[in-house]
């Protein structure tokens, strides 16, 4: 499961995880740099998961521990 947050390539484009959908397949919802928003994206559609997109110290709860958890290791 990718963290909201996370940037990501798709197609060659760079973009940020904006959205989850749990459900049978995970899919996300991507923000491109351009300012497009693609829906339910696959996991397996996603061509890179690259470093975190946002800066843990203004995000709490259990994102923020996973961020953070994340860069000690």
């Amino acid at each position: 499961m990718l963290a909201l947050g996370r940037n990501v390539t798709w197609r060659g484009e760079p973009g940020l995880v904006v959205a989850r959908t749990f459900g049978a397949e995970m899919r996300y919802d991507i923000r491109l740099k351009k300012g497009e928003i693609l829906k339910y994206v696959r996991e397996d559609e996603i061509d890179e998961i690259g470093d975190w997109g946002i800066d843990p110290g203004r995000v709490i709860g259990t994102l923020a521990d996973d961020i953070l958890s994340s860069t000690r290791n």
